[in-house]
């Protein structure tokens, strides 16, 4: 009797033990979430490279918009890029609790600046293709706007996203006709016996 009851009691302390751990954790969350201030961030075009701080969001790669970034309370200077885009820059006061909403921003071309569309296909099955890391992400045939003419791109292309075996990757460079059109570049990639290749690029590259 007396070692059921041992049990019953270490049992008891236990789920008391777990209870507490459950509960201390709990209010951490809630206390950092109280401590942090969320900025929800729309662009147009969607695609962009925040910096925070100096920080880069994401390593530096494009980021889909809308997004949310979490900061600590206080003053913070934020930079929104686009590659052939005027670059954002502004301040923002955060205090804990805030829920920031910056859904307007607007990013203008660079005056002069030669833009090309690229469209790119696939012979075979659909591919998952990637354009300078997150600029532009798609499903073939896709087509990626607004990239720099005269300038050399990466494409990555992969049978299933985001694993990358299996895959290929190039440069490329699209050309501008001069005459103020947008130009166009076309990719076109073939899977040969589990092999692919692929047309229109200056070269491979080893994915």
């Amino acid at each position: 009797m007396k070692r059921r009851t041992r049990r019953l009691t270490i049992i008891s302390l236990t789920a008391c033990v777990w209870t507490a751990v459950i509960l201390v954790g709990s209010s951490k969350q809630q206390l950092l979430a109280r401590a942090s201030a969320t900025l929800n961030i729309e662009t147009e075009p969607m695609s962009v490279r925040i910096t925070v701080d100096s920080e880069k969001a994401e390593g530096g790669a494009y980021i889909d918009t809308p997004t949310q970034i979490m900061l600590h309370p206080g003053r913070h200077k934020l930079k929104i890029a686009r590659d052939g885009f005027v670059t954002q820059q502004l301040t923002i006061d955060a205090e804990a609790g805030d829920a920031l909403n910056m859904d307007d921003i607007m990013l203008v071309r660079v005056a002069g600046t030669l833009l090309a569309n690229v469209e790119i296909t696939s012979e075979d099955a659909p591919l998952n293709c990637d354009i300078d890391d997150g600029f532009a992400r798609g499903i073939t045939p896709m087509t990626a706007p607004d990239l720099l003419a005269g300038q050399p791109h990466q494409l990555s292309c992969y049978p299933k996203w985001p694993s990358r075996e299996g895959g290929v990757k190039c440069k490329f460079t699209p050309t501008s006709t001069g005459t103020g059109d947008v130009a166009v570049a076309h990719l076109k990639l073939k899977n040969k016996n589990g092999k692919f290749k692929i047309s229109g690029c200056d070269r491979r590259i080893s994915p």
